[in-house]
């Protein structure tokens, strides 16, 4: 929780780099171990915004391709868990980077959902 109250601290709209902090007691604190705070104290406080909005909106998604595709319903399973624990291992791990395997495995989920819902929506143009 320290460092949580630390990073959260010294958030800024620009960001900060490197994103290591120094803590209290002179440590250095290399990630937040925590992904929404680890980003918006890296990039600053928009894009942790747009960070947030872009995976509600994927997760979102992704429920309503569940609810209402009749077809590929594994898949649309598989998205919806992907996404929903990747956004909920977000607030207990700095899971970012692609070499995480929760993390690729989410840019995968994220390119799935919005390819699904551009192909949901075009269903009729395509006809």
């Amino acid at each position: 929780v320290d460092i949580w109250k630390k990073y959260a601290s010294d958030l800024g709209v620009l960001g900060h780099y490197p994103p290591e902090v120094i803590m209290d007691d002179g440590t250095e604190v290399y990630h937040a171990h925590n992904t929404y705070l680890h980003v918006s104290y890296m990039y600053g406080l928009i894009f942790g915004v747009i960070y947030v909005v872009l995976l509600g909106m994927t997760l979102l998604y992704s429920f309503i391709n569940f609810i209402r595709c009749s077809e590929n319903k594994t898949i649309n399973l598989y998205t919806m868990m992907m996404i929903s624990t990747s956004v909920l291992a977000q607030m207990t791990e700095t899971i970012i980077h692609p070499c995480v395997f929760l993390c690729f495995m989410m840019y995968i989920v994220i390119g799935a959902v919005a390819n699904t819902k551009v192909a949901r929506d075009n269903k009729d143009k395509i006809k």
